[in-house]
């Protein structure tokens, strides 16, 4: 009718943009929406029309820029949402991070935490292996320590330094399970002997008796350097002159196939009758012949057997603490006094027994005779 008044010119029906408002409610409508009946014209694909009861591109764009003028701050603007009309969806991975993410942010403004996710429980894995890596590293470096000469010894540090940070943080891993520490024992010997001796530490590792000490001058070799009271000096072989130290200790520092070498070299340094302190684990004194793989020989425990076996062990023990002595008394040192009432290690106190030159000579010369490795064992590791 409207072509045919236009003089049959094909104008289009341009749809006015509709505005909201309250319409009453038709029979069977539910309370709480505003249908509206869909517009049918004749015009079919026309633009801004509404073809089969769907919303046009140009209605919905309308529609969308009223909700966004009329939003508030507490209910954003829904675009393309019309009163009886559902607005399009959004893609599915923008969708879906939205609700992810708004998911998130209630849960943060309710004081709730948020999942923990994959990355904590890979930390908590890495760490766990690092820590399981390093303890296998520190027990072979243990049993290289014990089976090479201090040569090697050196030579292995100077080649990969870091060797020798994995060995002290597995020795001091191992020495914090004991009930008792030895270094901590010798601190307390040392704190009732006068302050102005000098000590010699021999295989110091990180100098806590330099650093908790009271005397005044105390001389720290190992074969890396920790820190700045440490030198780095092989034992058997330190930089001072003869008999200037009063106090010359070994704390778990007998290591090698060599270490009468450093007896020697602790002879030398001392004044006569200066004194000699030697901690040493108890199961390097307890092996028997072919019994080397002990249960954790670095913990000084016997192995848990039968009762006979651990008479014999016992035995064993009794008779390698008298060898031991029976040495130190050939390198001319005599004992005062011995303690084993630690579960873990024996603590030895000796003095230096004054020679004649040819007496220190003759032991110079002759100490190759000696068969230390019957007398300390090396500390080896079941085979895990």
């Amino acid at each position: 009718a409207c072509q045919w008044l236009a003089g049959g010119r094909d104008h289009r029906v341009m749809e006015q943009p509709r505005i909201a408002r309250p319409t009453k409610r038709k029979n069977g409508q539910k309370k709480g929406t505003n249908q509206r009946p869909a517009a049918t014209h004749s015009n079919k694909g026309g633009r801004g029309e509404a073809v089969n009861g769907k919303a046009s591109r140009a209605d919905l764009a309308s529609q969308a820029r009223k909700g966004e003028r009329h939003a508030t701050p507490s209910q954003p603007a829904n675009r393309g949402a019309t009163q009886g009309r559902v607005a399009p969806q959004a893609s599915g991975s923008a969708a879906s991070k939205r609700a992810r993410a708004g998911d998130a942010g209630h849960a943060i403004a309710a004081g709730r935490k948020r999942p923990r996710g994959s990355a904590g429980a890979a930390s908590k894995l890495q760490e766990r292996f690092k820590a399981k890596m390093e303890s296998g590293q520190f027990r072979w470096l243990n049993e290289q320590l014990y089976t090479t000469t201090s040569e090697n010894a050196v030579k292995l540090f100077a080649d990969d330094p870091s060797l020798y940070d994995v060995y002290h943080r597995g020795f001091e891993t191992q020495v914090g399970k004991w009930p008792e520490n030895p270094v901590e024992v010798l601190v307390g010997l040392l704190k009732g002997l006068p302050h102005e001796w000098t000590v010699g530490d021999f295989g110091c590792g990180d100098a806590k008796i330099a650093r908790f000490s009271p005397q005044k001058e105390i001389h720290s070799f190992d074969l890396c350097k920790t820190n700045e009271y440490v030198t780095v000096a092989n034992s058997a072989c330190v930089p001072l002159d003869d008999g200037v130290l009063d106090v010359a200790i070994f704390c778990l520092s007998l290591m090698g196939t060599d270490f009468e070498r450093f007896l020697l070299e602790a002879r030398r340094t001392l004044r006569a009758n200066g004194t000699l302190f030697v901690a040493e684990v108890k199961s390097r004194f307890a092996a028997e012949e072919g019994d080397a793989e002990l249960d954790d020989p670095s913990e000084g425990r016997l192995s848990q057997g039968s009762e006979e076996r651990a008479k014999r062990k016992l035995a064993a023990m009794t008779a390698g603490i008298a060898a031991f002595k029976k040495t130190l008394r050939k390198l001319g040192f005599q004992l005062k006094r011995e303690d084993l009432s630690n579960t873990m290690f024996v603590l030895f106190e000796f003095s230096k027994r004054p020679l004649a030159s040819a007496g220190e000579s003759k032991l110079r010369t002759e100490y190759s005779r000696l068969k230390t490795d019957s007398i300390l064992k090396s500390c080896k590791y079941k085979r895990r």
